[in-house]
């Protein structure tokens, strides 16, 4: 529900995570650092992850310290529920990019919502959330959690996908 690289969601720390200005300070992507534009309906999950965590991570290791950094299992496990074949984390990258290009979103919007580098300048100097973008990530998450038939998310459908 972010379109977010499957690396930059394992490395999420809660302080990474801005609930009331609903965008993620990724301070690691393969673009370099970013305020990334996050619907409503991923940050009500991240919410919830880092409310029972005890971790700085939103996503830690089962043991020993860190974050997880194998989907393996876990894609596995949803994949069967979800009754799917052949999907990876990166997959869905292309599916919440699929789901924006369905809701008519332009290529530079959905780009944006990528975070896929931006050859501006002014890019480089601006340092905040573009409206629209956020808009953007706020209907495509709600349309794949109402894909999802999520209505309501809460910790123990979170649990249960990452054991």
């Amino acid at each position: 529900m972010t379109g977010c690289r499957k690396g930059e969601v394992l490395n999420l720390t809660a302080d990474e995570v801005d609930l009331s200005g609903r965008f993620l300070r990724l301070v690691d992507t393969k673009t370099g650092d970013q305020w990334r534009p996050v619907g409503k309906a991923a940050l009500d999950l991240f919410e919830a992850l880092s409310a029972e965590e005890n971790s700085k991570w939103l996503f830690p290791a089962g043991r020993g310290e860190g974050h997880v950094v194998n989907l393996t299992k876990p894609m596995a496990k949803i994949c069967i529920m979800a009754d799917l074949e052949g999907v990876t984390a990166h997959t869905l990258r292309h599916s919440y990019a699929t789901v924006a290009h369905e809701l008519d979103y332009s290529e530079l919007t959905i780009s944006g919502l990528l975070g896929h580098s931006s050859n501006s300048v002014t890019s480089r100097y601006t340092h905040r959330v573009d409206k629209a973008l956020a808009r953007a990530a706020d209907q495509v998450s709600a349309e794949i959690s109402g894909r999802m038939g999520a209505e309501d998310v809460t910790q123990s459908n979170v649990v249960e996908f990452s054991q």
